[in-house]
């Protein structure tokens, strides 16, 4: 038995079935990470893996027979971390073990700088956190968060890095042509770091390495590199137009050093060389794909600053997608279908993340496919090619981001090509396809216009999307062709709050042709919100679609999007050939998964109490099912029902005169109101009262102490209403954003007058006796462990959005008033 097999037997890391390769021919063709996994045994003339522990599917511990290593100890080290740089920049192992005959030393791929731990044949603890035990508990988490924190990795330093880049050429030159300038550096060394850009090919093209080039600052030899590989290539994306005409003249030389070190792997934040130096030949190509969803993002950014109508970072889906949720809703879509007879179209395709991910399944079917014939010619550059146009369909009404959509295919088209078809692509030989037919923009891109309408009715067996998320306003163009839309449809349409998102989801099914599936990203508010607009919105979806699963990813999703605030769904559904009168009988699954230790290891898991079933009239029942059903059991959902028979705390404005309200807004940025009219002076009463911050108020005591109170400090605000002066004095309970499931809800009681900003929420009871108990004992209710667990259940902002209690989730929690106990028969005992 080898050190490895003693290793991974006295870890348990042969438990699973299949979860442990011992080589890279037991990597199967349609492995979702085949490339990847192959990659970690090649030894690349250093070091690689010996075994590679998978679980769900996904690489998760490395493991080096420490017999590999060469020279004295320094020089081990040093061989471990450029393989550990190398799984870095795959951004898929998580952690590498190097085996010896008396220990094992771990090594964390993520953090350079974490000290290596060794463990001993009977390590106890430290053995134990290893264990395949321990992976799947979360015990190697303890002590080691710096070992799987989402800010270390390959993803968050490389887009850090095309941030800084694109803000410092922008200095220079347009903003759109900083975007240009980037994309095209990243293209090319691309192509060079994957060897299909090689010496030979330079020799042969007379022209230089893109880093010798910017290092000199060399305008011309520039200018003829991109022309040749432009003319060799072809494609979309290296197509010139009258924006990249003469893009590389005029730019400072600064520009030309800022450039040269972003290819040398500076860190150009602080101008320091990086511990691990990310490589293209090893980042993923959706990572790359994803770098120029973050220049959609900046160009929302710089029109929402130029005052343009503007669509925000939510419209354009500026949060790089990862991998592993691009992978997981792909598989979705496809369960149970064959890959190689989908028609896949996203309406919405932004930079291409869904879309690429699909192609990249519908190439491990092919290659698998074609491995029982033993027939090469089926899944060569032709093959894939034809792949390509026949099955993967996108359309945005951004141009470049149609564009970017083409890279990203491009990107997949030539990842893992076969020896032969990248000599004839250097040649010449093999040119890369045209997509415009596949991904259209302009007057056929916009989703919802009658010529897109026209040429995708039925068209196609998935749609696959995370279409824009934002209210459309009144007036602008584009929400006159998404009402227009509207207006054609046989039925009323109900998109709540003029949600887009909400009118992609109802839309998507006219171009499903029978039995067609429907994998989407949507705003979690459409499926959880008990408003009745929302929930006619579910209605009218019932009637289009008959939905199989609603995953609910509101807990893990800053761990998903690490900079994202806002949770979202999973809605798999298939189109009905007729609406149904009967929606009784008619069930879907709701899994609702919860962060773990798997997501450190990038998987996404679901345990047996995050599954339910669920019948489909809970989506239009005026109980918000979805939302309580996501951290409640069926016992906290009837102790709930029991405690509303007596009332909610809505009771108390519907019955004894209290009124809601939030402070006055210091800004009013609302663009349909004439700048002139957005501010105001302050009303005497507000300049010689006092006033409170929010941050000021106390989280532990129930009261607001005079010595938090200050001045009125503004000279200008926001309009100002006039019912706004109730929830300034007199008995109230005033809370503030910032409610969090941990902590609590901040509730105060207050009675002398001051103001506040709208951060605060506010319930003003009458001024009289009875009203002052009812405040106080109110505000005890909100601040104990009953008042978190209703937060919990009842209000969706705490437990699944931003940490916020709004003002009408606090209505509704159960609440008997004071004032009517004493007109209540004695309840009975539970």
């Amino acid at each position: 038995m080898s050190t490895v097999e003693r290793w991974t037997r006295d870890l348990g890391y042969g438990e699973v079935p299949g979860a442990l390769l011992a080589d890279a021919n037991q990597v199967s063709a349609d492995h979702p990470f085949a490339t990847e996994v192959v990659g970690m045994f090649d030894a690349a003339g250093d070091v690689g893996a010996s075994a590679v522990l998978c679980i769900d599917r996904v690489p998760t511990v490395c493991l080096v027979d420490s017999a590999q290593l060469k020279g004295d100890e320094n020089a081990q080290a040093n061989q471990i971390r450029r393989f550990c740089e190398r799984l870095w920049n795959q951004n898929l192992a998580r952690i590498v073990l190097v085996a010896a005959d008396d220990y094992v030393d771990a090594w964390s791929v993520d953090d350079p700088q974490a000290p290596r731990e060794r463990i001993v044949a009977e390590g106890g603890e430290k053995l134990a956190d290893f264990s395949f035990q321990g992976l799947l508990s979360g015990e190697i988490l303890k002590n080691r968060a710096t070992w799987f924190d989402p800010h270390k990795r390959v993803d968050k330093t490389l887009l850090d890095n095309v941030r800084v880049l694109v803000e410092r050429l922008s200095g220079a030159v347009t903003a759109n042509i900083a975007r240009e300038l980037t994309a095209s550096v990243i293209f090319v060394a691309y192509l060079e770091d994957r060897e299909i850009i090689t010496d030979a090919y330079r020799a042969s093209r007379n022209v230089s390495t893109l880093i010798e080039l910017l290092e000199k600052g060399d305008v011309s030899g520039l200018e003829r590199l991109f022309g040749q590989l432009q003319k060799d290539f072809n494609g979309d994306f290296l197509a010139t137009d009258g924006r990249k005409e003469g893009m590389w003249r005029g730019l400072p030389s600064n520009a030309f050093e800022d450039l040269h070190q972003f290819l040398r792997r500076t860190v150009l934040r602080s101008g320091q060389t990086a511990f691990w130096r990310y490589n293209f030949a090893q980042i993923p190509i959706e990572l790359i794909a994803g770098i120029y969803e973050t220049f959609l993002g900046q160009k929302a950014a710089a029109e929402t600053e130029a005052g343009e109508s503007a669509t925000g970072k939510r419209k354009q889906g500026a949060y790089y997608t990862p991998r592993l949720l691009s992978d997981w809703v792909v598989e979705q879509a496809l369960a149970g279908r064959n890959p190689l007879e989908q028609r896949i179209f996203d309406g919405a395709c932004g930079s291409g993340m869904l879309l690429t991910a699909a192609f990249r399944r519908l190439m491990r079917a092919q290659r698998a496919a074609a491995l029982p014939k033993d027939d090469d010619n089926n899944h060569d550059f032709a093959a894939r090619c034809s792949l390509l146009l026949g099955h993967i369909f996108g359309s945005d009404i951004d141009e470049d981001a149609c564009r970017l959509t083409a890279f990203s295919l491009y990107l997949a088209l030539l990842s893992d090509l076969a020896p032969r078809d990248l000599e004839l692509l250097r040649k010449g030989g093999h040119k890369l396809p045209s997509l415009k037919k596949n991904i259209r923009s302009n007057g056929h891109g916009n989703f919802f216009s009658q010529k897109s309408e026209a040429i995708n009715r039925e068209q196609y067996t998935v749609f696959l999307s995370n279409p824009p998320w934002r209210e459309m306003p009144p007036g602008d163009p584009e929400t006159a062709v998404v009402e227009a839309w509207a207006e054609r449809q046989p039925a009323t349409v109900h998109w709540p709050k003029r949600q887009i998102a909400a009118a992609f989801a109802l839309a998507a099914a006219e171009s499903l042709s029978a039995s067609g599936r429907v994998a989407m990203i949507l705003p979690i508010g459409l499926f959880i919100s008990a408003e009745p607009s929302t929930r006619r919105f579910r209605a009218n979806l019932l009637s289009r679609y008959k939905i199989k699963r609603i995953t609910n990813f509101a807990d893990m999703r800053r761990l998903i999007f690490v900079d994202a605030d806002h949770p979202f769904v999973v809605m798999i559904a298939t189109r009905r050939a007729e609406a149904v009168d009967d929606l009784s009988v008619e069930q879907f699954e709701y899994w609702t998964p919860k962060t773990d230790i798997a997501l450190a290891f990038g998987r996404l898991t679901l345990h047996g109490a995050d599954r339910t079933i669920m019948r489909a009239t809970a989506l239009i029942d005026e109980t918000p099912h979805l939302r309580l059903r996501y951290w409640g059991t069926l016992q906290d959902l009837a102790l709930l029902e029991r405690l509303w028979q007596f009332g909610s705390v809505n009771d108390l404005r519907a019955r004894f005169g209290w009124e809601k309200g939030k402070g006055f807004h210091r800004v009013d940025n609302d663009r349909r109101v004439p700048q002139h009219l957005r501010s105001v002076s302050p009303s005497r009463w507000l300049l010689t009262h006092k006033f409170l911050k929010a941050e000021r108020i106390p989280g532990d005591l129930p009261i607001v102490d005079r010595l938090c109170l200050e001045r009125f400090p503004y000279e200008r605000i926001a309009r100002e209403p006039d019912e706004l002066r109730r929830n300034f004095k007199g008995p109230r309970v005033i809370w503030p954003d910032g409610t969090h499931p941990e902590n609590g809800v901040k509730a105060v009681f207050a009675e002398d007058p001051f103001s506040f900003q709208h951060s605060v929420g506010v319930l003003s009871a009458p001024d009289t006796e009875t009203g002052r108990l009812e405040a106080r004992f109110l505000t005890a209710y909100m601040r104990s462990s009953m008042g978190t667990w209703l937060s919990l259940l009842l209000s969706p902002s705490v437990a699944a959005e931003r940490p916020k209690l709004h003002v009408n989730e606090l209505l509704s929690w159960p609440y008997w008033p004071v004032a009517s106990i004493h007109n209540r028969k004695k309840p009975k005992p539970f």
